[in-house]
């Protein structure tokens, strides 16, 4: 637990720490989520664990986390489909909370469950993060896209551990983004360069992801007639 929650990004404001500790949640609750799961199957955290892997007092923390997940039942999200039509769901629903046991257990929406099942989440995290931290200039891009490249990271990491047939060592995972996905979730106009998405966006980004978490990102720009049309992110373990 300690490799999934103890070396997350941690910004210093009360409220920020609390929408980050919103993406965690739903973040865990995707990795944990069992391939034959179904969506009203409830996914249980152990606080006092969570609690030890960041340092803080469980009881306290169970009354943290009981709210933040309250506050998760009542949210929605935004996506759009494949038509262009936008629609809205709720993230998690049906919490329970068990205090005696320091345990808390909830479901993942069927919606939510969608996204976990067919690996669009990613997308999700990262469109929430800016939606969600909107109020915070500059640390909102950090948080949304470490979790994003974090969630993808884990995703890899578990599935070289699970194929026995790859022998790598590497705790490097590589994606790619265009310039259309980086304006799009970032909520950048069009006429918005890619020069500027990567000198005013991308490498502060970096700067801070790299000062706060032992994680490494590397950035390279990919051409086409010149022109940088996309971006290849290496983003690793130190």
């Amino acid at each position: 637990m300690r490799g999934e929650l103890g070396c997350m990004y941690k910004p210093k404001n009360k409220d920020t720490k609390k929408t980050l500790l919103q993406l965690q949640i739903l973040l865990l609750a995707a990795l944990r989520r069992n391939k034959e799961q179904k969506s009203f199957q409830a996914v249980t955290f152990n606080v006092a664990g969570l609690a030890k892997a960041m340092n803080v007092p469980a009881g306290d923390f169970f009354e943290t986390f009981k709210e933040v997940v309250s506050d998760l039942v009542k949210k929605t999200a935004i996506m759009t489909d494949e038509d262009g039509r936008d629609f809205e769901f709720t993230l998690i629903k049906r919490a329970q909370y068990d205090k005696e046991n320091l345990l808390i257990s909830f479901c993942l929406s069927e919606e939510l469950f969608s996204y976990v099942s067919d690996m669009r989440l990613p997308l999700l995290f990262l469109r929430e993060g800016n939606v969600l931290l909107s109020g915070f200039q500059n640390t909102k891009n950090v948080i949304s896209f470490f979790l994003y490249a974090y969630y993808l990271w884990t995703k890899e990491m578990i599935r070289r551990k699970n194929d026995k047939q790859i022998e790598s060592n590497s705790k490097t995972v590589i994606f790619t983004m265009s310039d259309y996905e980086i304006r799009l979730q970032f909520g950048l106009k069009k006429n918005y360069s890619c020069n500027n998405i990567l000198f005013k966006i991308l490498n502060p980004i970096k700067e801070q992801i790299e000062g706060s978490v032992p994680y490494a990102l590397d950035i390279e720009p990919i051409l086409k007639q010149r022109h940088i049309v996309a971006f290849r992110f290496y983003f690793s373990l130190r």
